[in-house]
């Protein structure tokens, strides 16, 4: 197996704490998709953000000091939206009509170049989680994910336009397959962003094994490893076929991984 792996969102927490054996490769990756997940940046019933990054400007000199992590005032929660108001960090995501029936609706997606700086080249952007809209206990289990991710080199991957009009294929080819998402459209809709991630940056994925496994042979992805639950595979440019979704079939379940320190307990 090639050395550049992208690790996807629930094995980088299960790695936290401690339930998975670390990985070997020389080079790992991250999704910025997964790092808006561990960092509590998207809204947890719609499409839309909690906070994001800042990116360093001269208005952010200006409105705060720069420390390791910035605890956000409601003073400057103003502040803050005129900092990323304008901003060309965004691309619109649109569905087929027949995909909105089972929640996904054309949207835009935000901040995923400056949630890539904060640790790509982390003198540009902060992370700073804002205390307006996040608890003290969220805040916490946010810097944890910061330090774990910045403690083990995981290098950030940008999601942007291309993916994410890979992943809509995805989602067709996933649907075609007879599964439909239960829950959160969003977190199922994430999954396919971190896989197609993956296949246009030509890296491995790192990810879990469960129903997904059909949509990899569909797929034609090669497995190299299954352990921990887990499956390697490995990503190539398929031709996608989407066909009508039917009815009366099981249902993709994505566990929740929000909110959680390494200690805590993950259904799944």
């Amino acid at each position: 197996m090639p050395g550049r792996l992208l690790l996807d969102t629930n094995y980088i927490s299960m790695w936290q704490r401690q339930r998975v054996e670390p990985p070997v490769d020389d080079e790992l990756f991250v999704s910025s998709t997964t790092l808006q997940e561990l960092y509590n940046m998207q809204n947890l019933d719609d499409w839309g953000y909690q906070y994001l990054p800042i990116k360093h400007s001269r208005h952010f000199e200006e409105l705060f000091s720069a420390p390791r992590y910035i605890k956000m005032k409601r003073r400057n929660h103003k502040w803050r939206r005129r900092l990323l108001a304008g901003s060309d960090d965004r691309f619109i995501v649109s569905f087929p009509v027949d995909m909105q029936d089972y929640g996904f609706f054309d949207h835009i997606q935000q901040g995923h170049k400056v949630t890539a700086l904060i640790h790509n080249e982390p003198h540009k952007a902060s992370l700073a989680p804002d205390s307006y809209v996040l608890s003290k206990g969220n805040i916490r289990h946010v810097v944890d994910h910061f330090d774990f991710v910045t403690e083990n080199q995981m290098k950030a991957l940008v999601v942007d336009e291309r993916i994410g009009v890979r992943a809509v294929e995805y989602l067709g080819a996933f649907l075609e397959l007879g599964y439909k998402p239960k829950g959160n459209p969003r977190n199922t809709f994430n999954d396919l962003l971190i896989l197609a991630t993956a296949a246009i940056n030509e890296t491995g994925l790192r990810t879990e094994d469960k129903l997904l496994d059909r949509l990899y042979e569909t797929l034609g992805l090669k497995v190299h490893d299954r352990s921990d639950g887990f499956v390697t595979v490995a990503l190539e440019e398929p031709e996608i076929e989407t066909a009508s979704i039917k009815d009366d079939v099981p249902r993709y379940i994505n566990s929740q991984w929000r909110s959680q320190s390494p200690g805590d307990a993950k259904s799944s």
